[in-house]
C-alpha cells in the first residue's frame, strides 16, 4: 500500500469517462469556456496584440474562479492571422508570479496542481524544470526557467513583463474533440 501524501496520489478517472475528463471537469468548475470556437470567444471578450511577438494576439476568456488559488495571469489563448478561428483554442497559457524567487513560484504552482491532479511526471530541459500531467490527448504543464541558465540575449517579453523572468508558467491543451 502506497503511503504517498494525498497531493501526490494520482487521480484516476471513474467509469467509462474519457481520460480527458479530469481536466475538462476542472476547467468547467472554473467556468473557462474551452469548447467554443475562438472567433466566438474573441467576439465576446475581445483581444489585443500580445506586444512581445509581432502579429500575435491574445484573448482572455473570463473564469468564475481561477485555475488554482494564487494564479496571477488567468488562462488565455494566442492566435495569429493563420489560425483557424472556427476551432476551439488548442492551448491556453497562465502564470503564477507572486515571488521574485522562481523556486517559490514553482513550488506554489506545483503544490496546487498536485492537489488537483496528482503527482504528474517530470518535464524539464537544460534551461527549465517542470512537471506535466497527461489526460489522454489533453495535457497540462508547469515550468519555470532556471535563471542561472538563461542567456543574456534581449527578451522583449521579459522587458515588458519583468515578473515573467521568475514566473511559474502553466500551459494546457484541453484536446476538445474537433467537429466532424
Amino acid at each position: 500500500m502506497s503511503r504517498l501524501p494525498r497531493f501526490l496520489t494520482p487521480k484516476t478517472p471513474a467509469g467509462n469517462r474519457p481520460p480527458e475528463a479530469p481536466l475538462w471537469d476542472h476547467l468547467d468548475a472554473c467556468g473557462l469556456d474551452f469548447r467554443s470556437p475562438m472567433r466566438d470567444l474573441i467576439a465576446q471578450h475581445g483581444s489585443h496584440p500580445i506586444g512581445w511577438a509581432p502579429d500575435l494576439d491574445i484573448c482572455t476568456p473570463p473564469c468564475i474562479k481561477p485555475l488554482f488559488a494564487g494564479l496571477d495571469h488567468p488562462p488565455s489563448f494566442r492566435f495569429d492571422a493563420s489560425t483557424d478561428l472556427s476551432l476551439p483554442p488548442p492551448q491556453f497559457y497562465a502564470a503564477l508570479r507572486q515571488s521574485a524567487d522562481h523556486r517559490l513560484n514553482y513550488a506554489r504552482a506545483i503544490k496546487a496542481l498536485c492537489d488537483l491532479f496528482g503527482e504528474g511526471s517530470y518535464n524539464g530541459t537544460d534551461l527549465s524544470t517542470g512537471r506535466e500531467w497527461q489526460f489522454g490527448q489533453a495535457w497540462l504543464r508547469c515550468s519555470v526557467d532556471l535563471p542561472d541558465r538563461q542567456t543574456d540575449a534581449p527578451n522583449l517579453r521579459h522587458d515588458m513583463f519583468p515578473k515573467s523572468r521568475t514566473e511559474a508558467a502553466i500551459s494546457f491543451a484541453p484536446a476538445w474533440p474537433l467537429p466532424d
